[in-house]
């Protein structure tokens, strides 16, 4: 670099001038910034080739050839459109052995999440068959036809992607719109026919042919879409260079992500009039490049084609960040940035002389433009963070005078000045623009640890970790395991001489993960894989067998059957009885360490491979011969093949779907069948399986895990009955009718045939007493949600729904939710669209259910009553009475004993009150010298009865103490049997729009699993599947560890959070400036 082109920086700040140095520690190693981005940015999430997040910078440097780095080893692939629910055939060149062994080692294939999230990925079925990789049909992940990016993994190496185009079967019709006969000069309006897409529009090319000539026109130049319509200019809007300028017939092309290619041919006459003019019309839409205000350079106006013609503000993603393609219309917050100070010099050095990449670019502008103030700059270890201002005013001071300060002779002045404050969190930028996740600043500061090997690290096992610093390790202030937040107690630890030493009850799972905390230095993070001690595995056969017998495989492990991942036969899967039924009898079982494989399997005489795949293990075989045996018993193997009882199946219609245009019928005890469907015929109409948005007429699909089946009506008879057969496997066809009216209908022979469970001659009652509770909800829905306890059976069999007398229709949703409801089992939940309900009196609700006696509501002024037996019994808006009625079933409570000892004293004081008045009219019969002759009697009399009430007093006080006893006795023991939260403090994160908190819970799943009561700030929330913005409702989510909570209750300052998990004492959580604490 000579002297001429370093005159250039003199206009940089001495970031620049300091990484030109060779001195070691001329420059700071990061510089602190606080800085304006959009809110979007600074939550993307971003993550590496491995699917790891990204934190901090990799290099340095910046790639001038734009040249895509690519393991060698990763092939080349080939994969042509498919058809929606087709498999799909991945051709892979291998040509050299790094290609082969990558390919023999595939072990997962996912769809990428539009996130671009690891974690959101989902997995998809495939097989290996020669040099392919062919993914398989019909599978759930991939039921949209649209432009998939599919991931491919091998195991210790990198994954690769590839985009594949899965289309609909059915292709675009191009139809001329407008003008219907088109002339030279005017644009020409394209209607497509069967295209239906979600939001963004997804034509991506248009070529247009004439005379031989083959062109591809540019969108917003030569073209536009808006919904199912393309316009085709008749000149481009910049060059003016002609489309449709010259009569005679042209030929379009349309491609579209998710569709076939579509072509149209048309004719363009002469236009005798308007030749040479400008076409006026008022179709002729041409959407004019955007202009940036700071820049002078165009924005691309990406955004526009999407469903409807708004304008939006475009954003690529966080790689723009800072840049003018941000749109004007984000959120904007304020957060603490570090640039690495190399990295930095670097992008400001090539954007100087004019060689910047995309990359250096917007690091230099983010840094330039969108910082608020530079705040301190730090060095290579940590130990210092200087104020940037004092920094760059001492490096120019010295400049000035012919001097280069170094970052090191600065610290040695006495008057360079400490930067004192200290930011939480902080994000670094990286060498891409991309942010790295947020960390905690004090990982940025404080000595480099040394480091750490790994000497031991076996599952259930101590693990010994190994430094060559003894003062590191004496330094040690706190350790954690797996991400917690808990501190490892110091009993679980300990150091001697050079080794850490963990304790092997938290050495679990395949790896574990370890932070390490030191005085003086930075934190540790240390990830292992933990090693496994195996058993000894060979298999034998127990003896030797004949075809048509059960094959008994001994020699298994209780830890090789736990973690067995496949088991084959020749080559070919085995599923067990649950996952395949027991038809053909060619199953598998194990029990004591026991491996049977079922006679079906073992039709012919001949040599078997027997191959178990089991995780740590790997593959272990066994080759044995079955002999010829007994043909009567295959016979008898055959005729168990045959029979097959069709189960008691209960049909109900669990949605009807104007959307998808489809019914969804559940199937209620189906067990196997509903895994075994072949196919399913309307009025004789075979259907085709596969059932999508836009594509559902002729179509069903089973959906096995909620015993559903989704049929599209589109071809059913109007104001008739249509009859659904369903054919399944080794099963009699089952048929049942859909009435005019929308019912499901079996007449008696129907019944029998399909051995459908009769209804129950005597119909159930439930008590509803006290256990109602209703909300209203009016955001993007607006319905009732009326929550039963202990109702579920009756809930999942409600088969009609009235308000009114006028009957509604089961699927409610944000578009359509007048006179509809919808059930949501999982939370005990009926919900009611209320657009149709008189506002100023009272709703009847008349519910149906199976096997049930019809029950009667009334709702009004939001709350609801129960209509039995001509009484009404009301419920509260929340759930409080129906715990309290849960409660009171267990016994009588303090207060009705307190009731009825009242009730008695007050019978007790009036029998006193009339014993006084007959002892005064004694009284007054003896002043009057009135003679009895019974005197004595009675006055006796009146002290016994004294005597006797006197009694009876002590035994209620008795009684009464008793009862207080017993409550007592019984509540200290079940708090004595309640156990305490054990698990880690959980992390918490506030959700985007910062609507609803998410508290991770670790190492406390039976805790959260058995969570039954919320409270934020004392109000109670309710249990839901879902949340929505200002519901006072939670969710759990097992499988992430993880409590949702709507953020409504919560105040600006301190929020308490009460949890009751089942058989656990509650929990009292504080959330205060983000954090939150457990209280003790």
């Amino acid at each position: 670099m000579n002297k001429k082109k370093l005159s250039i920086l003199t206009a940089i700040i001495a970031i620049s001038a300091c990484s030109i140095s060779k001195t070691a520690s001329a420059a700071p190693s990061k510089i602190l910034t606080f800085t304006n981005m959009p809110v979007w940015d600074y939550h993307q999430r971003n993550y590496d080739k491995h699917g790891n997040l990204r934190i901090s910078t990799t290099k340095t440097t910046f790639n001038l050839n734009n040249e895509e780095e690519k393991a060698s080893y990763i092939p080349m692939f080939k994969v042509d459109e498919v058809e929606l629910n087709s498999p799909i055939n991945i051709q892979c060149e291998l040509k050299t052995n790094e290609q082969k062994d990558w390919f023999e080692k595939i072990n997962k294939v996912t769809l990428e999440d539009a996130t671009k999230n690891p974690s959101l990925e989902r997995n998809l079925e495939f097989e290996k068959s020669g040099n392919k990789i062919i993914i398989k049909g019909n599978q759930k992940a991939l039921d949209n036809n649209k432009l998939h990016t599919i991931k491919i993994y091998s195991e210790g190496k990198d994954w690769a992607s590839i985009s594949v185009n899965i289309v609909q079967a059915e292709p675009i019709k191009v139809l001329v719109s407008y003008p219907m006969n088109p002339r030279t000069g005017e644009d020409v309006r394209f209607k497509l026919d069967n295209f239906n897409y979600a939001i963004l529009n997804p034509v991506n090319r248009v070529f247009l042919t004439h005379n031989n000539v083959r062109k591809e026109l540019v969108k917003f130049k030569d073209y536009h879409v808006i919904s199912e319509y393309l316009t085709v200019y008749a000149e481009n809007v910049d060059t003016e260079e002609g489309n449709l300028l010259e009569p005679g017939k042209y030929t379009l092309e349309i491609y579209a992500d998710g569709f076939k290619k579509a072509e149209k041919d048309f004719e363009v006459i002469k236009n005798e009039v308007m030749a040479s003019e400008k076409n006026n019309s008022k179709d002729n839409i041409k959407v004019k490049p955007v202009t940036s205000k700071i820049t002078n350079k165009e924005i691309k106006p990406s955004s526009v084609d999407t469903l409807s013609s708004a304008s939006v503000g475009s954003s690529k993603g966080a790689d723009n960040s800072g840049s003018e393609e941000t749109s004007g219309a984000s959120i904007i917050m304020q957060t603490n940035l570090i640039y690495n100070h190399d990295l930095l010099a670097n992008a400001l050095i090539l954007n100087e002389l004019g060689l910047g990449t995309e990359e250096s670019e917007g690091i230099a502008k983010r840094f330039e433009l969108n910082t608020i103030s530079w705040d301190a700059v730090i060095n290579e270890d940590g130990t210092h963070i200087n104020d940037f201002r004092d920094y760059l005013n001492a490096v120019k001071d010295a400049a000035l005078k012919g001097n280069y300060l170094t970052y090191d002779e600065y610290l040695k002045n006495e008057n360079s000045k400490e930067y004192k404050n200290r930011p939480y969190n902080v994000k670094e930028v990286l060498e891409d623009n991309l942010l790295g996740d947020a960390k905690n600043f004090r990982t940025v500061l404080g000595l480099e640890t040394p480091s750490l090997e790994v000497k031991s690290a076996v599952m259930d096992k101590d693990l010994i970790l190994e430094s060559s610093d003894a003062n590191y390790l004496k330094n040690i202030k706190s350790i954690t395991i797996n991400g917690g937040i808990k501190e490892l107690d110091k009993s679980l630890y300990s150091i001697k001489d050079n080794q850490l030493i963990i304790n092997s009850k938290v050495v679990k799972g395949d790896k574990i993960k370890i932070l390490i905390s030191a005085t003086g230095y930075k934190d540790k993070v240390i990830e292992t894989k933990l090693e496994k001690i195996l058993d000894d595995i060979s298999f034998k056969l127990e003896k030797e067998y004949k075809t048509g017998e059960d094959v008994v495989v001994t020699g298994l492990s209780e830890d090789f059957i736990k973690n067995i991942n496949s088991i084959k036969l020749d080559g070919k899967l085995l599923l067990t009885k649950e996952q395949r039924g027991s038809s053909g009898n060619t199953y598998y079982e194990i029990s004591e360490n026991k491996l049977t494989l079922k006679s079906g399997l073992f039709k012919e005489d001949k040599n078997y491979k027997l191959e178990i795949d089991s995780k740590y293990y790997g593959k272990k075989e066994l080759e044995f011969n079955i002999t010829k045996g007994d043909e009567k018993s295959n016979e008898k193997t055959e005729i168990i093949e045959e029979k097959k009882e069709l189960p008691k199946i209960s049909v109900k219609i669990d949605s009807k779907s104007t959307f998808m245009k489809k019914y969804d019928i559940k199937f209620l005890n189906s067990g196997e069948w509903i895994n075994n469907i072949t196919g399913v015929s309307v009025n004789g109409v075979e259907y085709k399986s596969g059932l999508v948005w836009g594509d559902s007429k002729d179509r069903y699909a089973v959906y096995k895990s909620d015993n559903n089946i989704g049929i599209g009506y589109e071809s059913f008879k109007q104001n008739e009955d249509n009859i659904i057969k369903v054919k399944a496997k080794g099963y009699n066809d089952f048929t049942f009718i859909i009435s005019k009216d929308g019912q499901i209908v079996l007449d008696k022979e129907e019944k029998e045939s399909a051995n459908i469970e009769e209804k129950s001659e005597v119909e159930k009652e439930i008590d509803f007493t006290n256990n109602i509770s209703i909300s209203k909800e009016s955001i993007l829905i607006k319905k009732y949600n009326i929550k039963f306890l202990n109702s579920e059976e009756w809930l999942k069999n409600i088969t009609d729904i009235s308000v009114n007398e006028v009957p509604y229709k089961s699927g409610l949703s944000w578009w359509e939710s007048k006179e509809r409801y919808a059930i949501y089992e999982a939370d005990k939940t009926l919900a009611i669209g209320y657009e149709s309900f008189n506002n100023e009196g009272e709703n009847l609700i008349k519910i149906k259910s199976k096997g049930y006696k019809e029950y009667a509501f009334i709702i009004k002024d939001g709350k609801i009553t129960l209509v039995q037996d001509e009484k009404k019994v009301e419920s509260e808006d929340t759930n409080k009475e129906a715990v309290k009625n849960e409660e009171s079933k267990k016994g009588e409570s303090k207060e009705e004993i307190k009731e009825k000892e009242e009730a008695q004293k007050g019978e007790n004081k009036e029998s006193s009150i009339n014993k006084d008045e007959n002892k005064e009219d004694a009284k007054e019969k003896e002043n009057g010298k009135v003679e009895n002759k019974d005197g004595d009697k009675e006055e006796a009399k009146e002290v016994e009865e004294k005597v006797e009430v006197k009694e009876e007093d002590s035994k209620k006080e008795a009684e009464k103490q008793e009862v207080e006893k017993e409550n007592k006795e019984i509540k200290e023991k079940k708090q004595n049997a309640e156990k305490d939260f054990s698990g880690n403090i959980p992390t918490i994160t506030k959700s985007f729009f910062g609507d609803k908190y998410d508290l991770k819970f670790l190492g406390a799943d039976e805790w959260l699993k058995n969570v039954e009561s919320v409270y934020v700030n004392d109000v109670e929330y309710e249990k839901k599947s879902y949340l929505i913005f200002s519901d006072n409702a939670y969710k759990i989510l097992e499988s992430d560890s993880t409590l949702t909570i709507g953020a409504n209750q919560f105040k600006q300052d301190e929020n308490i959070i009460k949890i009751k998990s089942k058989g656990y004492k509650e929990c009292k959580f504080i959330i205060k400036d983000g954090k939150i604490s457990l209280v003790k």
